[in-house]
């Protein structure tokens, strides 16, 4: 297999520095990664960190997922990672929440009394209080 192009290299020092900064173990990050639909078992991401396995575009946005990062960030250079502001992860955590929350509600849209209606506008005005808040001067 060919070596890792840079992109690759960023890849793999980024996922190494958040795998640790996260506290995860090979094995946890592969459970993450079953957790979300897209395997990799521990050896293959043994593989990837040591440069004798490549990564799919699918893989690439699962790691990302399981790290809380935007795939950009797997992709940019390490020290610009190290530089990130912490707050992203907390933000995406609220947004697939918020995501998962409107994805029942639509699972439920056939309710005759309007209940999904109503549940959906509080979650749209939860949205745009969080969004509110992140514009604010000082905000995290």
């Amino acid at each position: 297999m060919p070596a890792p192009g840079p992109l690759g290299r960023n890849l793999v020092a980024n996922v190494e520095y958040l795998r640790q900064v996260r506290g995860l173990s090979l094995r946890k990050l592969s459970a993450g990664l079953e957790a979300i639909g897209r395997p990799i078992p521990p050896l293959g991401l043994f593989r990837l960190v040591h440069g004798e396995r490549r990564v799919d575009v699918d893989e690439l946005v699962a790691l990302a997922e399981v790290l809380e990062v935007t795939p950009d960030v797997l992709l940019s250079p390490p020290g610009a990672v190290r530089a990130a502001p912490g707050p992203v992860p907390a933000v995406l955590r609220e947004a697939r929440n918020l995501v998962s929350r409107i994805e029942d509600l639509l699972e439920a849209a056939d309710d005759p009394g309007g209940g999904a209606d109503r549940a959906l506008r509080r979650v749209q005005i939860e949205l745009e209080e969080l969004l509110d808040d992140r514009a604010r001067p000082g905000a995290a």
